[in-house]
């Protein structure tokens, strides 16, 4: 494999293989395909799985197509390949925000004579996975996986459905010196919802023709490594921001952290740099979904669960990992960051349903970490435990990690009592 920065920020990919994957999310999936087209992984948001394996094998005539090279930028991965005087692409998309993974499949028989094209897919449906214990002794299982429906805009030649597993095969004959495209759609949507993704195909393309335009165009470097760097970053970025069905809105932490969906604190925190100069809103919605793990007192977990997981949301439900010594710092300073973008300084007066203020929250945030100052010179003691960023690691005591966060979060919290005539609640801060 060859990866190649272009000017844009995209990636050209030659020599690629099988085991090459590439990542897509938007604000209701996660999805990965790899370098023969197939796809990977399937979840929703709410962290529920609906594929276990897909397979395809195109053959044009008795030659087994194999992809040679790749395109890859934000919400589009597309596959290049000639066999037998029949060049293919395949270019696999999402748009902003359906349960929908797009394949549109594109051939052009260069050869006087025809071609016959047979496309035949193997997918079989479900979640392959169990949570692990720490999780299930929470009381947490994840929702049932919603019904998968795959669908394409020509009809299959043969089409099996046994239990869970799916057989289509699409034949093609392909006229000399002409193309043609079709295009198949997976989604976790209504039937109505389903049949629309299929008549609407194309608008959906151009919306992530129109997403990667807006990517790569909102800040230039004349070094493509550096540009594809800011574009892959904005994009991952993006693609953490999720809408839950329980209502709450925030930012995974990765593919890897969707199943329970869960926000965690200093992830989020890392994530919305990239996020506040473009959309600062999604950054407001973070905070008050990061308040709902907070503590009375100002502890913090490492994160906080999707309160549609319980029947019964309460708060020791909700945190993840309690007690972590870096996240009430990254909660104040996610919250002057995000008032610095848009001094939007209404918002410390506003509460999540029954909770304190932000405000009173980022405030309790720093007297907790005060307290745990057990010989009074300013810094905090950590105990010996793994809860901050290194949380497969013990650390104790003095740790430079966690302090320094502390020391920047008393600077910004002083800023906004300023901002807020509290003038002597600042100087308590740097004093």
């Amino acid at each position: 494999m060859h990866v190649v920065p272009q000017p844009n920020g995209s990636l050209h990919v030659s020599e690629i293989s099988p085991e090459v994957v590439y990542d897509f999310g938007n604000t209701r999936l996660y999805a990965r395909v790899d370098g023969a087209g197939n796809v990977r992984a399937f979840r929703v948001s709410e962290g529920a799985s609906l594929l276990r394996e897909w397979r395809h094998t195109l053959r044009v005539n008795d030659t087994t197509n194999v992809f040679d090279s790749a395109d890859a930028c934000g919400r589009t991965f597309t596959l290049h390949a000639r066999a037998d005087d029949v060049q293919t692409t395949l270019t696999t998309f999402v748009d902003d925000a359906s349960p929908a993974l797009f394949q549109l499949w594109r051939f052009h028989n260069t050869a006087s004579v025809a071609r016959t094209l047979t496309l035949a897919f193997h997918i079989t449906l479900g979640a392959n996975e169990t949570l692990p214990e720490y999780f299930t002794a929470l009381g947490i299982t994840l929702p049932p996986s919603p019904l998968a429906r795959l669908g394409a805009t020509i009809a299959p030649q043969k089409a099996i459905a046994r239990a869970d597993t799916l057989y289509q095969t699409y034949r093609l004959e392909l006229a000399p010196q002409t193309s043609t495209e079709f295009c198949l759609v997976f989604s976790a949507d209504s039937t109505a919802s389903s049949r629309a993704y299929l008549d609407q195909w194309r608008a959906h393309y151009e919306s992530a023709r129109a997403y990667n335009e807006w990517l790569t165009t909102r800040w230039h470097s004349d070094d493509p490594l550096l540009q594809s760097l800011f574009v892959a970053a904005l994009n991952a970025a993006i693609a953490a921001y999720k809408k839950l069905s329980s209502g709450v809105v925030g930012f995974f932490a990765g593919p890897a952290y969707a199943a329970p969906p869960r926000f965690y604190f200093r992830d989020a925190y890392w994530t919305v740099q990239a996020i506040l100069p473009f959309h600062p809103d999604w950054v407001r919605e973070q905070l008050f979904t990061l308040a709902r793990g907070i503590d009375p007192s100002g502890a913090c977990p490492s994160g906080v669960f999707d309160p549609g997981l319980f029947d019964t949301p309460t708060l020791e439900r909700l945190a993840w990992l309690a007690d972590h010594y870096d996240s009430p710092s990254f909660f104040v300073l996610m919250l002057a960051d995000y008032l610095r973008w848009t001094n939007d300084y209404a918002i410390l007066d506003q509460a999540v349903e029954g909770m304190p203020t932000l405000w009173t929250q980022a405030r309790a945030c720093l007297d907790y970490l005060h307290t745990r100052d057990r010989d009074g010179d300013g810094l905090f003691e950590k105990p010996y435990a793994p809860n901050d960023w290194a949380d497969n690691v013990y650390r104790s005591t003095l740790v430079t990690y966690d302090l320094a966060l502390y020391f920047r979060a008393l600077r910004c919290a002083a800023e906004m009592a300023r901002a807020r005539d509290e003038s002597q609640l600042a100087r308590t801060y740097i004093e």
